[in-house]
């Protein structure tokens, strides 16, 4: 009898841990499927690859903005077009902070979420046109097409250049919302402060 309740709770133990491994396993690869960058961990819940909430249908978004231009790392289209790889770097850079704006932003009290969403928005729907901009250059790479698409490369450079100085401006508003503003903009120099003169000798009396 205690040999049959061993073998039969070893079973269990047994399906227990089977059960343990393959919810573990599912929920590791819903959280990597919830992923904007395929390297870099998302704080924004798994429940946002079905929530109809508008934070997470941006993380959507730009999940599937940047898988669209994840083209630009093969290695045929490094050869034809060495910057592209950088700039979809660059650029999934850029979405991983917007990301991470968004469930802050998601969090935040209700009074000030909606206009901390806006420029979000904005940020989205350029990570996104730039993305596509990316994957059309990549899908049409190779030698005959390097002098009509080096063009679109510098354009897709300008604009993210755009987009960074538009993510910086996004941040200064989140300080100001949050109370904490800032004096110094990244990029521009802090005027330096004019030297004191010496006060001028006193005349001569007379």
């Amino acid at each position: 009898m205690i040999k049959v309740l061993l073998i039969v709770s070893l079973v269990y133990l047994g399906f227990v841990g089977l059960a343990a491994a393959f919810v573990a396993t599912v929920l590791y690869s819903l959280r990597r499927r919830n992923r904007v960058a395929a390297k870099v961990k998302t704080p924004a819940p798994v429940t946002w690859l079905v929530s109809p909430r508008s934070p997470a249908r941006m993380h959507r978004r730009l999940r599937n903005a940047l898988a669209s231009a994840r083209i630009a790392y093969s290695p045929a289209v490094g050869e034809a077009h060495p910057q592209l790889p950088d700039l979809a770097l660059t650029l999934e850079r850029e979405a991983v902070i917007t990301d991470q704006l968004l469930v802050a932003a998601s969090t935040s009290p209700r009074s000030h979420r909606r206009q901390s969403l806006r420029p979000l928005q904005m940020q989205v729907t350029e990570i996104e046109r730039l993305a596509h901009q990316i994957a059309h250059t990549a899908r049409r790479a190779g030698p005959a097409a390097i002098p009509q698409a080096a063009d679109g490369l510098r354009d897709v450079a300008d604009q993210l250049e755009a987009l960074r100085a538009a993510q910086r401006e996004v941040d200064e508003i989140e300080r100001l919302t949050q109370g904490h503003p800032t004096y110094e903009q990244p990029g521009r120099p802090v005027p330096a402060m004019p030297t004191p003169q010496a006060p001028a000798p006193p005349a001569p009396l007379r």
